[in-house]
């Protein structure tokens, strides 16, 4: 085979890559994922813009706080959560998505946790909660939380 053939067939196998990544981004709205729209998030805010994240559950306060860099607890001082795990909580807080809505939010939340079992998560932006969470149950299969924005569905 000479050369000029092999420079042909490099010209060849270029063109169909383009048009197969021409084609492929076509097929694929924008925003998605393996071909599935993108997932809303659950949080609105603005992840930079949060200051404190405030948990509540059965009388017990943690106040986590932005802290340079990632997170730190500041309440209670003696808390014994290490920092790495505070970022995560908040990143993974922040970054949330919504997989599949549950309900109408008008039956009785006691299913899914969201009574007064549920953590009360306050996302705050200087000192006003931009965002109320309530965190209930685990879902049966074990790969989702149930949530609610404070009192909504």
């Amino acid at each position: 085979m000479s050369w000029g053939r092999v420079g042909l067939w490099y010209v060849l196998a270029g063109l169909l890559g383009v048009e197969y990544w021409r084609l492929a981004a076509r097929s694929e709205p924008a925003g998605s994922v393996d071909g599935r729209p993108a997932r809303p998030r659950f949080l609105t805010v603005n992840g930079d813009l949060v200051r404190t994240v405030r948990l509540v559950h059965g009388g017990r306060v943690l106040v986590l706080e932005r802290a340079d860099p990632g997170w730190r607890v500041r309440e209670p001082a003696d808390a014994p959560i290490a920092a790495g795990l505070a970022d995560a909580f908040v990143t993974a807080l922040l970054s949330a998505q919504v997989v599949e809505r549950a309900g109408d939010g008008t039956g009785d939340p006691a299913p899914f946790g969201l009574d007064d079992r549920a953590v009360r998560i306050e996302v705050l932006v200087g000192t006003t909660p931009a965002e109320v969470v309530l965190l209930g149950a685990i879902n049966p299969t074990g790969t989702a939380v149930y949530a609610r924005h404070g009192g909504a569905g």
